[in-house]
């Protein structure tokens, strides 16, 4: 009968492994993102919106 630690050992192994590989892809896609996303800047994130009209004086309806 083998020793339940060494499986346990092999998992972790996988787990870091695979988080690893996980980690080093996700800087490389972040980093590539980064640099489209600083070289074309995103045109509806700098939409512009009018205020609406300011009111003047007797512009209300009267009540009664």
């Amino acid at each position: 009968m083998r020793a339940p630690y060494k499986h346990n050992q092999r998992i972790t192994a996988v787990i870091a492994a695979a988080g690893a590989v996980a980690l080093i892809t996700g800087s490389i896609v972040l980093g590539l993102a980064g640099e489209d996303a600083a070289a074309q800047p995103d045109a509806s994130q700098n939409q512009q919106i009018e205020a609406p009209a300011p009111l003047t004086a007797g512009s209300a309806p009267e009540a009664g």
